[in-house]
């Protein structure tokens, strides 16, 4: 190894193109090696380099010049999606002012069916409005009363509420009856109070459902309520949402229990006495007579979700096919199943139950098999469609002891043949879980080949 004054050289080899800091200038050149603060050339030769001042101030300049370009790039775009931000706020705005009384539904479940009400019931009275479900079935209603279907190129999105309001515009609706489609607590707030803002909140129930997604919807709900809005609260409502509300300082309305038991109001469908309750408690809220709010609400047009049966002749007996698909969560299942069984339930009281389970609920996929794994529903027999997984199948068997049935192929044909197979006299056949993919086939199929019941 070589030395130098009696120490040893430190070898560094490489091409070099840096900044030598002992020395205070730049080397460029031959290959070299590095020892003791001077530069010296591999084949011995020694090389003093003199620093290029002008050489470092200039690559100073350009990081500077770079540093600038960057921050005026962030710049431009951070100022580029404010302005559009403030076009958006300025359009959603007027698209507000030009329909002045909105109305935002609430709740887990009945919201489809109680915006149809109320519209139905201001139509009654000879006002323009416009409505949106989002449950079963997602369709905007015009004010002569035609639905069309809302067709989605992405998952559902708050944002598609601007697309109500600018329909509602151009039909020149007087109000616009909306039901709220976020499960998400953020994303609740920002429809309700930052996109539709509503002068009247109707909020149905409270129940357990999209557990994952919305852990606390008592406080949910209360935040997404604007402040200068009233709150239309049927019986379920639980007291404590009702407190929030009102230490918000927001106008409440609590619907008492017989406010929907006249007999003189009917809907020609199956419908929820509560939800026509709320219905009529908004009519009069806006200062529409009661006759005319129960004239409109006799020619509804039922939503796809709404509780129907139809009569099935089988090989050799009569089943009752029951549409509860749209109560998802347990609770609303059980009052609709009772309700079902004391309206069309046999004699010998066989009833089977089909559990339509869908892949992108997993949350309520185990809560329906936590549910059913404590054996205290009324089925003969259980029936499962959808995605039922070997996890899922392997605790129902384990629960239900033989009288699980799953279907080789999810047809609706092919599930009434087995059904009919295993009970040939017949009887009640309830559908309930979820109403997507295989359940709207087979509320499809029941109402093409049955007869209203």
């Amino acid at each position: 190894m070589a030395l130098d004054g009696g120490r040893a050289l430190r070898p560094w080899f490489g091409r070099v193109e840096a900044f030598c800091p002992l020395e205070g200038a730049v080397a460029y050149g031959a290959e070299s090696r590095y020892s003791l603060g001077r530069w010296v050339s591999v084949a011995g030769q020694r090389e003093r380099v003199r620093p290029d001042l002008t050489q470092r101030s200039s690559a100073k300049n350009g990081e500077k010049a770079v540093q600038v370009k960057d921050l005026l790039a962030v710049g431009t775009c951070l100022g580029l999606i404010l302005s559009l931000l403030g076009a958006e706020q300025t359009i959603i705005r007027r698209l507000r002012r030009a329909v002045p009384t909105r109305i935002v539904v609430l709740g887990t479940r009945g919201k489809s069916s109680v915006v149809r009400l109320i519209a139905a019931g201001l139509r009654g009275a000879g006002l323009r409005a416009v409505y949106k479900t989002t449950g079963s079935q997602a369709v905007l209603g015009r004010p002569d009363g035609s639905e069309h279907p809302i067709h989605r190129r992405f998952v559902p999105s708050p944002l598609e509420q601007r697309r109500v309001l600018w329909e509602s515009r151009r039909l020149a609706a007087d109000v616009a009856v909306i039901e709220a489609m976020s499960i998400r607590a953020e994303a609740l707030r920002a429809e309700v109070r930052g996109i539709i803002a509503p002068r009247i909140v109707v909020i149905t129930n409270l129940r357990r459902d999209h557990l994952a997604d919305l852990p606390d919807p008592v406080a949910a709900f209360a935040e997404a309520v604007p402040l200068d809005a009233t709150a239309l609260c049927s019986e379920d409502v639980p007291q404590e949402l009702l407190e929030r509300l009102r230490d918000r300082g927001i106008r409440t309305v609590c619907l008492p229990a017989t406010a929907g038991s006249d007999e003189r109001v009917s809907v020609p469908y199956e419908e929820w006495g509560s939800n026509l309750a709320l219905a009529l408690e908004v009519c009069a809220y806006l200062g529409i007579p009661k006759q005319c709010a129960a004239e409109g609400v006799r020619s509804i047009k039922p939503d796809v979700g709404a509780l129907s049966a139809w009569r099935m002749i089988g090989p050799q007996g009569v089943w009752y096919a029951v549409s509860g698909f749209a109560a998802n969560d347990p609770e609303s299942t059980k009052l609709v199943l009772r309700r079902a069984l004391e309206r069309w339930g046999r004699p010998d009281g066989f009833c089977v139950g089909l559990l339509n389970l869908r892949e992108d609920r997993g949350d309520r996929t185990e809560q329906w098999v936590d549910e059913l794994s404590r054996g205290i529903w009324p089925f003969d027999r259980l029936a499962v469609v959808g995605s039922t997984p070997w996890s899922v199948r392997r605790r129902l068997r384990k629960a239900l002891a033989g009288r699980l049935l799953i279907p080789r192929k999810a047809t609706p044909e092919r599930i009434l043949d087995e059904l009919a197979l295993s009970h040939p006299p017949g009887g009640v056949l309830f559908g309930f879980g979820n109403l997507g993919g295989v359940g709207m086939r087979l509320v499809e199929y029941w109402s093409r080949k049955g007869e209203p019941a």
